[in-house]
């Protein structure tokens, strides 16, 4: 082969390559791009309005007793009797009698210190009897030494004037002296009487006080239910003795209950801001700190729903 040719032969092929390259890419369509249309969004338009209402906040709770009541006996004896209600698990209304202890000790208590309440009656109205005559003699002592006195002034006079002796003065005079001290006893006496009333009164009312005591007692040998609830446990059985102190039974009051639940911060700030009535009230983030703003949480209307069985409860 030609030398010539043998050097550029590699050139020309090189060459034809780039041209067929070229016109291919020359020949290829061009692939358009659509135009890109942003899809506008689809919005309501409408003017803000202030919030008046309330705002509802629905979480879950727990519904517990408002009270749980522990009874205990206040008197000691024996139960005598036990209500067929008085069990755990039943509900009982207010005032039923649950449990009853021997009441015989106490009413024979009451009868006894009614018995010295009238003795004391007796005694006081013999005391009165008794003041009232001495005071009578009193009255009748003290117009004694008024005509005694007169006597002796009268006598005193003539003594004077020598119609009547030394002796018959001295004599008048120690009559006086009889009637005052004649006086005199009869106040002392009526005096003690007094004093002897007075303690016989105490006495009175120390012994009525026993009495309300008893009775109280003996009212107390009933145990009946504080209140609308349920009995939680029934600890004693008919024919056991309590103390005084003995627990009988736990008592749940279901007159009311409370709903334990959790609640975030930002419902409870908003519970915060409300007012005793439920509506909003002004922003109080720059007043004074008080315990009942920045603690208490005001009375806010609530719908207990209960779900059993597919049904709801409110």
């Amino acid at each position: 082969m030609n030398p010539v040719l043998k050097a550029i032969a590699p050139w020309l092929i090189i060459l034809a390559g780039i041209a067929g390259f070229s016109v291919l890419v020359a020949r290829r369509p061009v692939a358009k791009q659509p135009a890109s249309e942003e899809a506008a969004p689809l919005v309501a338009v409408t003017q803000l309005q202030p919030h008046t209402g309330g705002l509802d906040i629905a979480v879950d709770g727990v519904v517990v007793p408002f009270r749980e009541i522990s009874l205990a006996a206040e008197v000691a004896g024996r139960v005598t009797k036990k209500s067929p209600t008085a069990r755990a698990g039943n509900y009982v209304t207010a005032g039923t009698v649950l449990l009853e202890i021997d009441p015989r000790d106490y009413e024979l208590a009451v009868k006894q210190l009614r018995q010295e309440l009238e003795q004391a009656d007796v005694s006081l109205n013999e005391l009165d009897v008794e003041v009232r005559n001495y005071e009578e003699l009193h009255g009748l002592a003290q117009e004694q030494l008024n005509l005694q006195t007169v006597e002796y002034e009268r006598r005193q006079k003539l003594s004077e004037r020598r119609v009547v002796t030394a002796t018959q003065l001295d004599e008048t005079r120690r009559n006086v002296l009889q009637a005052q001290s004649q006086l005199m006893e009869l106040r002392k006496q009526i005096q003690m009487l007094r004093t002897r009333r007075n303690r016989l009164e105490s006495v009175k009312n120390g012994t009525q006080l026993r009495l309300e005591k008893a009775q109280l007692d003996l009212e107390r040998t009933r145990v009946v239910a504080p209140s609308d609830g349920v009995v939680v446990q029934d600890l004693v059985e008919a024919d056991s003795y309590v103390n005084k102190g003995t627990e009988l039974f736990v008592f749940e009051d279901t007159s009311k209950v409370e709903v334990r639940c959790n609640l975030l911060m930002d419902e409870l700030y908003w519970l915060w801001l409300q007012q005793t009535n439920g509506s909003a009230a002004a922003d109080t983030t720059d007043a004074a700190p008080t315990p009942q703003r920045d603690y208490q949480i005001p009375r806010t209307p609530a719908t207990v729903i209960y779900e059993l069985a597919g049904q709801e409860y409110a």
